[in-house]
């Protein structure tokens, strides 16, 4: 019997590591998508990329959500692609459609309306506000419980938030009548601490 020479013995080596290679490659190649995006409950995140709809509340900061969130978004600097089922607590999220709950927090942007309250700072909604105040505090949970970490007001986090050298309760913006010498005025639930106010607002005696 004739033996295989050796030119067709590297042919189907040849052969052969295409067929196992190839498949094996497209395997590899294949990125799975994140599981926390079905999960019901919502997920805390921290600068990191969630894929597809999230069923819950999002709790983070620097996250981007890549389809909607059907719950609260809960932090500071994240992007959501799509919509937001409830509300947006915290500053600086940007929201590519709409919110169906309010938006509590400073220097947000909301490409499309928002059927509930906007209160803080330098917010921006490119659509229309219907300032439907029922819409607030979620209006259901987005399939999960709400979570309690959220943000902690200026007014109680122990930081100077406006640079004037005072904090919390030293500060003239986090009472309700504007003297930081009243302890009975101090409201730790105020986003105080914004700025901007002059001499009138620095709690000194200018």
């Amino acid at each position: 019997m004739q033996r295989p020479s050796k030119n067709s013995l590297i042919t189907i080596g040849l052969i052969a590591l295409l067929l196992v290679g190839l498949p094996a490659a497209f395997f590899l190649s294949q990125t799975p998508q994140d599981t926390r995006s079905k999960a019901a409950g919502g997920t805390t995140c921290s600068s990191e990329l969630i894929q597809g709809n999230l069923n819950g509340d999002i709790v983070g900061n620097n996250c981007k959500v890549e389809g909607s969130v059907r719950g609260n978004v809960r932090g500071n600097n994240n992007i959501v692609e799509g919509h937001v089922t409830n509300d947006v607590i915290g500053d600086k999220n940007s929201i590519d459609g709409n919110v169906s709950g309010c938006v509590n927090g400073d220097k947000n942007k909301i490409e499309g309306h928002v059927k509930g309250t906007v209160s803080g700072v330098g917010n921006i909604v490119e659509g229309s506000v219907l300032n439907r105040s029922e819409n607030c505090n979620g209006g259901g949970n987005g399939g999960g419980p709400t979570p309690t970490n959220s943000p902690t007001p200026r007014c109680a986090d122990n930081i100077d938030n406006d640079n004037n050298g005072v904090k919390d309760a030293a500060d003239s913006s986090c009472h309700t009548d504007g003297n930081p010498n009243n302890p009975n005025s101090y409201d730790p639930n105020k986003n105080g601490e914004n700025g901007g106010g002059g001499t009138c607002a620095d709690s000194k005696d200018n």
